[in-house]
């Protein structure tokens, strides 16, 4: 009896998977045929069909971009938010790919800023014009703003340094900050200081008072490009420091974060709303204050990301 009880529950699982297999390859034939000018639906709902698709780590709407709740095209934004972005790196970098924040380009022409390059780090007999050329200064996170900046561009890297540097810069006491300069700038340095020892230095005269203060950069790659060479771009960390002065409070251009499309960073967009609005729910925010104890009028919007 118990060999015959067995024999009987195979034949049933036997019947039970054969209907299974029928109904599967039924399904499909139905899928296929049901609109064969529609292939993308279809491969969709075979994937459904097939696979168990977790959609928890999804983030298709990938690229965050922070603009003015009042419309105003020119983001006109005070260095203090951008601080805390760059601040926060260390901790919400695992949710991004790239962060670009740019400081409104500054000609320092008739200033009182001033660009110095020691002589120990360029070779004897550079061109002194190389250095008067250099009239605008710019503060970045990402080498996506030198590429947006000048045409047909390339940025070369010294040493171990790469685009991530940019955004939180080794703490010195002897460095405030890296800059990346022209590479017309770049074939005159000494050896040994295109690895990512040389240094250039920004200094700016205190408003009202005789003092200076000196800001030096280690300088850590180039950029090369058909367009003229007469920008050098620092780190936003350390070119930052003259913020100090009023006049530049408002300097923050343009943010914009990529994050990472196969991780959920509802952490991320947890910690922005401390500082910015939803641009898709301004409601909620209106006449409140974020966590600079000012009223939100600055907001996220998010869009997908190109392939």
């Amino acid at each position: 009896m118990g060999k015959g009880k067995l024999i009987s529950k195979k034949s049933v699982w036997a019947i039970i998977i054969s209907i299974v297999i029928v109904v599967v390859i039924a399904v499909v034939i139905v899928i296929i045929n049901s609109d064969p000018y529609n292939e993308k639906d279809n491969e969709d709902e075979l994937k459904k069909l097939f696979f168990t698709v977790d959609d928890t780590c999804s983030n298709e709407n990938s690229i965050i971009t922070i603009s003015r709740m009042d419309g105003e095209s020119y983001l006109n934004m005070p260095y203090t938010y951008a601080n805390n972005l760059v601040q926060s790196y260390s901790t919400y970098g695992k949710y991004i790919d790239d962060i670009s924040i740019s400081t409104d380009i500054t000609d320092i022409t008739n200033t009182d800023i001033h660009i110095g390059i020691s002589g120990s780090t360029l070779l004897m007999g550079t061109p002194s014009y190389l250095i008067t050329e250099m009239k605008y200064i710019q503060g970045i996170t990402s080498i996506k703003e030198i590429i947006k900046q000048k045409d047909d561009c390339e940025i070369r890297f010294y040493g171990d340094y790469t685009e991530k540097d940019l955004v939180s810069p080794l703490e010195s006491d002897d460095c405030s900050g890296y800059v990346i300069i022209p590479a017309a700038v770049g074939d005159y340095l000494t050896e040994g200081n295109n690895d990512g020892t040389g240094k250039l230095d920004l200094t700016n005269r205190l408003q009202g008072q005789s003092s200076e203060l000196t800001l030096n950069f280690f300088i850590i790659g180039e950029y090369v490009t058909k367009d003229d060479y007469d920008t050098l771009f620092f780190s936003y960390s350390g070119y930052n420091e003259k913020f100090m002065y009023e006049r530049y409070r408002d300097d923050i251009s343009s943010i914009v974060i990529e994050t990472k499309k196969d991780v959920d960073i509802t952490p991320y967009i947890t910690y922005l709303e401390k500082y910015f609005a939803d641009a898709d729910d301004l409601e909620k925010f209106e006449g409140t204050v974020n966590s600079l104890d000012v009223e939100y009028e600055f907001c996220y919007d998010r869009t997908k990301g190109t392939e």
